[in-house]
């Protein structure tokens, strides 16, 4: 076999500052691995997200550079394991590899070699609203549903009363509309009590990350002082962290960035934990390109009982002829269509091949 490494930068439509960084472009490592026994090869991405990956891409690349053993993993009759001391973003991409080889030695898909063949074919996504003016962020619902999306999440954490203004007209023009919001952890307890409260007659499907993530005791107290579902999404980047969000009962909704978690045995145990516990899973991207959007698809597709939209729809947010593998083709009325995904042949650039390793 043959493993390629590829470092990419993929500039955005337009800057914008996420947990406190100003991120104009994503940057990433692609892998490529070539099987004999395979028609086609095998693509992966690492890209650590800034302000909430615990990694950075330098630390990746210094990996890759090293001649280790992470390498034998992939000729491996076991797939990485989650305990793994090497970058999450990395494991989730050799992991991903793993599995896509030993799906295709099985002669099936991905999300069907992992879910036993019960992936769904395809799966509802949310598009994601930002801040804004109460007139600005109802225009762009209104192209958000002229697109076919029938949930939206909204950015909510910097002016309550503002945001309250902005949600009830959502509410008063678009009544089956799904509403959801994310507040980033940007509130205090007291603060998101009487937020989530003024916000309850608006009928809100459930609010992601209302506190900072590591704080049990109030994640648990302020679940029960509202009626709106309680989402965590900065403090779930563990299997170990999800266990005890599931078996605590601090929310109702793990929101799970595969890429942050790291390796796909660590997503399936906690899909498992979940399933078993009544807590709901929404899978997200983490910004990353095509290529590993793609691998998330599969990932949420497995999910056996999937009432949420999912967080798929950010290859919109790339400068046209960015993105190395666009999915936009795939995207129809709010809808992915995980089925009609297809082996990469020629990505859409051309980015720098940095290592060729023979394995």
């Amino acid at each position: 076999m043959k493993l390629r490494i590829y470092t990419y930068k993929a500039p955005f439509k337009k800057p914008f500052v996420l947990a406190g960084h100003h991120i104009a472009e994503r940057e990433g490592i692609l892998f490529e691995l070539h099987d004999e026994k395979a028609p086609f090869p095998f693509w992966s991405e690492a890209a650590p997200l800034p302000g909430f990956s615990s990694e950075t891409l330098a630390e990746v690349i210094e990996w890759c550079d090293a001649s280790g053993d992470w390498q034998k993993w992939l000729l491996s009759e076991q797939p990485p394991k989650y305990e793994e001391e090497i970058p999450s973003s990395l494991r989730f991409a050799l992991s991903a590899l793993w599995f896509e080889r030993q799906a295709s030695l099985s002669y099936t898909g991905l999300e069907h070699f992992l879910s036993e063949g019960r992936a769904h074919k395809s799966i509802n996504i949310n598009k994601a609203i930002g801040l804004g003016e109460p007139d600005e962020i109802l225009q762009a619902t209104k192209a958000a549903v002229a697109e076919g999306y029938q949930t939206l999440k909204y950015k909510v954490g910097a002016d309550t009363i503002k945001e309250l203004e902005a949600i009830a007209k959502v509410r008063e023009a678009y009544p089956a509309l799904n509403i959801r919001l994310d507040a980033n952890g940007a509130w205090d307890v007291d603060t998101a009590k009487d937020a989530l409260i003024a916000f309850q007659p608006l009928d809100i499907e459930y609010c992601e990350q209302p506190l900072p993530p590591g704080d049990d005791d109030a994640d648990a107290w302020l679940r029960n002082q509202t009626f709106i579902p309680i989402a965590a999404d900065e403090s779930v980047r563990t299997f170990q962290q999800a266990r005890k969000l599931i078996l605590d009962k601090m929310a109702d909704v793990l929101i799970i960035k595969p890429m942050l978690i790291g390796s796909l045995t660590a997503y399936i145990d906690i899909l498992k934990l979940a399933e078993g516990s009544g807590v709901k899973v929404v899978v997200t991207t983490s910004l990353e390109s095509g290529v590993g959007r793609r691998i998330t698809a599969k990932l949420a597709s497995m999910i056996r009982f999937a009432p949420h939209a999912h967080g798929l729809a950010t290859g919109s947010m790339f400068a046209n002829g960015a993105d190395p593998w666009p999915d936009q083709d795939l995207i129809r009325n709010g809808t992915y269509h995980v089925s009609e995904i297809t082996p990469c042949k020629t990505l859409k650039t051309s980015p720098e091949l940095l290592h060729e390793i023979k394995l």
